[in-house]
Formats: structure tokens, sequence, C-alpha cells
């Protein structure tokens, strides 16, 4: 039996190229749970999109927890969101930020997955909530003074402080034994403080 060797390897070739035509690419992978590391991303941004390196996204899908990685143009994200990857159509989209963090600014869709600040918790020694902030902003935090907690420096505010700009750490104040801590931290004897007076600060429930 004769056989054409150069037919052969012509057949050979063509197979292998249909096979590698009909496998899907790998380069993109999907559904993981962690990006590149900061230190990389140039390296797989330009290894993925070579045409254009600044499109590279590595992105939460809208309706999993995975993430998945598309060459996008990127675009501006607004203040309180953070960009998204639609799972029907694969376009960028925005999410609000999720209670724990939130985003001041605008940022580019490419710079992150997810809004770029925690907040803070105001769980140091005598700190309290006073309020849970918002997606553009972060907690803001008081010193619980029905324990006897003040501020160690004066806040901007005298009846709370922002932790991302100033000091907010608490200390426990002594107020004479006939005298008690109010609202505003003043010591003032028992007697005075009354439902009806005018305080500048809120009640801490």
């Amino acid at each position: 039996m004769n056989i054409d060797m150069n037919r052969l390897s012509k057949l050979m070739l063509l197979k292998g190229n249909q096979t590698l035509k009909s496998r899907p690419s790998t380069l993109f992978a999907k559904n993981f749970y962690s990006c590149p590391e900061r230190i990389l991303l140039v390296s797989v941004a330009r290894l993925k999109c070579p045409s254009n390196p600044s499109n590279y996204h590595c992105l939460q899908l809208s309706e999993e927890d995975a993430l998945n990685e598309t060459c996008k143009e990127k675009k501006v994200t607004s203040p309180g969101v953070y960009p998204i990857l639609d799972s029907v159509s694969g376009n960028l989209n925005t999410r609000r930020c999720p209670p724990n963090r939130y985003q001041a600014w605008p940022m580019f869709s490419n710079v992150g997955n997810k809004c770029v600040y925690q907040k803070s918790v105001c769980k140091e020694e005598g700190q309290e909530v006073h309020t849970n902030g918002s997606t553009t902003e972060d907690r803001t935090c008081r010193c619980d003074y029905n324990r006897g907690y003040i501020f160690v420096s004066s806040p901007m505010d005298s009846c709370y402080c922002k932790p991302t700009q100033e000091d907010c750490s608490c200390y426990l104040n002594t107020c004479t034994e006939s005298s008690k801590l109010n609202q505003d931290y003043t010591c003032l004897e028992e007697d005075s403080i009354l439902s009806n007076i005018t305080y500048s600060c809120p009640v801490i429930q």
C-alpha cells in the first residue's frame, strides 16, 4: 500500500487547524473569585487586551458573585456605585455600594470591581455609631456619654466626628459624685439634666 506522504501531511495540518478553530478560547477566565494582583495587572492587561490594555476589565457579574474578564472601552462611573458586567448582555453596568462600603468620587470602570472604601466601624473604646453614612460618605462616630466617654480632641462638630478626617478617640471622663455627663458632653448636676432643656447633640438611644 503506497502512502502519499505529502497528501497525508496536508490532511493532518488541515485537521489540526480545524481543531484549533473549534476549540473554545481560554484567553479570558470566567466564573472565578479573585482578580489579578495589582503588581501583575499591567502584564495581564497587555496579554489579554493587546490592542488597548486599558480596556481590560475584571468585574463581577450582575446576577452572580463570580468574576469575569473582558475587553471593553472604559467608562466613568458615578460616586456611590461600582462597575459590574451584565450577565445577559455582557455590557458594562453599575451597582450601588453595599452598606459597609462607599465610593466618594467617580472612577474608571477598569480601576476596580468594588467601591473603594470600607466604612468605619466606630468600635474603639467608648465609641458609638452616630450616622451610618451613605453610598458616598463614611459613617460618623461619637463618644457614648451614657457611659461617661468624651472626645480626646474636640471634633469639627461638637457632637460627632468623621473618622477619615479627624481623631475620633474617646476617653472616660470623671464628673463629680453629684453631677452627670449629658449629651452635650458637659458635666451637670443631675437635677439640672431635664428632658425639656434644649441640647445641641441628639440623645444616644
